[in-house]
């Protein structure tokens, strides 16, 4: 049955492969009743939609074409960065079943850093809005962030309270009386001085502690020249402080530079990708996504995951290291640049340090499968025996738990829980 559906699938895609533009694009898949399936864009239009439809072309022959998609729409743009602008919005509109959604990226800590405040605040956030103001991460470690948080707050006094607070601030607060903010809510406070502290603290959560320490090392010895001694000893606890945390952080690049490092393991139904962040030459974090495959080629997988990952605020490094060439990473690479406001390098690399960062990122995709793929076992014994002592005749797929509490026939409350293939829904 799913064969005969590929074919006529494929049949009537290609009757219409003569009257698409080879042009690039975006094309959306569509099922009979006209809901979009998924979103693709291509240089050529036409020769991205023939691979779909070739027959000696296994790996275009997705589930979800051969059984489902009854009709293809295109949309032609200027360019291959156009095309790669419209995908993504047209993805949040639409919200396809099998593109990729990195619907994990919420659980990750972001910092935002109120920059468009006259006096900003640094502090963790789960929601990045384009609002003007600064924001670094994700954060894959939210225990890691919130102790360099706090390392932060101790080293460097900048103000911690909400703008309400601050606006309505009569006399200055504890963190004052401890030395932990400069109280610029009531006091005269130097600009320029509460300034640079901010950028100081935003190096350090940008990895850039070299610089960093280098300049504390010099500010405390001329405080000391100075006899300024009080100064020099605070300059000497900020200055073991950010040491201590630098410490933690592997230097995987020694040129420096500020990368992104994308790699793909897919095995079993499910694709893991690994996003090593780089920063100042070093490993500050990873981030891991996972999805079921739709047997897409890597190429498409990549490309979609790179243009997913820098929607809205996110940071924009100075190189992106793919563990596998895309035909847009030309776009990409326009398109970061723009964003970036400086170029931004999209780099296959085969050779050299950049490759053994790649390694790194396809091993640790690797691990990841291997994991989720235990715990993906795990789950299916659990909800056989489930099935089993209930009687059933197939293996529960969704459990839905439902639960109605009232006082008397009042005030009724309800709630319902649910598990999606052994997972919490």
């Amino acid at each position: 049955m799913a064969e005969q559906a590929g074919t006529a699938a494929i049949g009537w895609l290609e009757q219409r492969l003569p009257s698409i533009p080879r042009r690039p694009g975006v094309y959306l898949f569509k099922d009979k009743r006209g809901k979009v399936l998924y979103v693709g864009k291509a240089k050529d239009l036409r020769a991205r939609l023939r691979s779909y439809a070739g027959a000696g072309d296994g790996r275009y022959h997705v589930r979800f074409l051969m059984e489902r998609a009854a009709d293809v729409e295109t949309l032609v743009t200027a360019s291959d960065t156009e095309a790669l602008i419209l995908e993504n919005n047209l993805i949040k509109q639409y919200r396809p079943r099998y593109n990729i959604r990195l619907k994990d990226d919420k659980s990750y800590l972001s910092v935002k850093i109120t920059t468009k405040d006259r006096w900003p605040r640094i502090y963790a956030t789960r929601h990045i809005v384009r609002d003007g103001n600064t924001y670094l991460g994700p954060y894959a470690s939210a225990s890691g962030l919130r102790e360099t948080l706090e390392t932060i707050r101790r080293i460097f006094p900048l103000r911690t309270c909400s703008d309400t607070v601050f606006r309505n601030r009569t006399r200055p607060c504890l963190e004052y009386q401890i030395r932990r903010c400069l109280g610029p809510c009531v006091l005269d406070v130097d600009e320029t001085e509460y300034r640079r502290l901010l950028e100081a603290a935003i190096r350090l959560l940008e990895g850039k502690t070299d610089e960093l320490v280098e300049q504390l090392r010099r500010q405390m010895m001329e405080a000391a020249q100075a006899e300024r001694f009080e100064e020099a000893a605070r300059l000497r606890d900020r200055l073991f402080a950010i040491e201590k945390i630098a410490e933690k952080q592997a230097v995987v690049s020694h040129g420096g530079g500020d990368r992104d490092v994308f790699a793909l393991c897919r095995e079993g139904g499910l694709v893991e990708a690994q996003v090593l962040l780089v920063r100042a030459g070093k490993l500050v974090g990873h981030l891991s996504y996972h999805f079921e495959d739709f047997e897409l080629p890597e190429e498409e997988l990549l490309s979609s995951l790179t243009a997913r990952f820098y929607e809205g605020e996110r940071f924009v490094p100075d190189e992106v290291l793919l563990a596998a060439p895309i035909d847009s990473a030309g776009a990409l690479a326009s398109y970061l640049s723009a964003k970036r406001g400086r170029t931004v390098r999209v780099l296959v690399p085969r050779r050299g340090e950049r490759r053994r960062l790649v390694e790194l990122a396809m091993e640790n995709a690797r691990q990841g499968l291997r994991e989720r793929l235990d715990d993906s076992s795990r789950r299916e014994r659990v909800l056989v025996e489930i099935g089993r002592r209930l009687g059933l005749r197939d293996t529960p797929k969704r459990i839905e738990c439902v639960d109605v509490s009232h006082a008397h026939g009042e005030a009724v409350v309800a709630s319902l829980v649910a598990f999606d293939e052994g997972v919490p829904d």
